[in-house]
C-alpha cells in the first residue's frame, strides 16, 4: 500500500465516523425535540389547571364529577378502544396490500436487471407466503 492510499484510508475512515456520529447526534436530537414537547403540553396542561383550581369559571370544568361516575363511561371508553383498534388493523391491511401491489409490479424489471434474484414469495391474492406463517 502507498503512502497516498494509506492517506486516503485513513480519509474514508475519518469520514464514516463523522457519517456515524452525525448520524447519532441527529437521532438523539429528535428523540429530545420529541418528548421535550410532549413534556411541554403536560406542563401546559398542569399550568392551566392550576390556574383555574378553585375558580368558578363558565366553563366549570369539573375532572372528578359525573362524568367519570357514569355507570356507562367504562362500557364507552372501552367501545372507543375497540373501534379504534379495528379501524387500525383495517388501515394496516390496507397498506400492506397497496405496497404489495406496488412492489409486485417492479418485480418484472428487477428480473430483468439480475435474472438470478429470488421472488419473496408473495402470492397474488396479497397474502403472505405460506411458509412465513408461524
Amino acid at each position: 500500500m502507498t503512502p497516498h492510499e494509506a492517506q486516503l484510508e485513513k480519509l474514508r475512515i475519518r469520514s464514516e465516523r463523522a457519517v456515524e456520529l452525525a448520524r447519532a447526534a441527529s437521532a438523539a436530537l429528535g428523540q429530545f425535540f420529541k418528548y421535550a414537547s410532549i413534556l411541554g403540553c403536560f406542563v401546559c396542561f398542569y399550568l392551566a389547571i392550576s390556574a383555574l383550581a378553585g375558580k368558578a369559571t363558565v366553563a366549570d370544568i369539573n375532572l372528578t364529577g359525573r362524568m367519570l361516575t357514569n355507570k356507562y363511561f367504562a362500557d364507552i371508553v372501552f367501545f372507543l378502544f375497540g373501534v379504534g383498534g379495528i379501524g387500525y388493523g383495517h388501515y394496516q391491511r390496507t397498506l400492506f396490500r397497496k405496497t404489495t401491489h406496488k412492489l409486485k409490479r417492479f418485480e418484472k424489471y428487477e428480473k430483468k436487471l439480475d435474472p438470478n434474484r429470488s421472488t419473496s414469495g408473495l402470492l397474488e391474492g396479497y397474502e403472505s407466503n405460506p411458509e412465513d406463517v408461524l
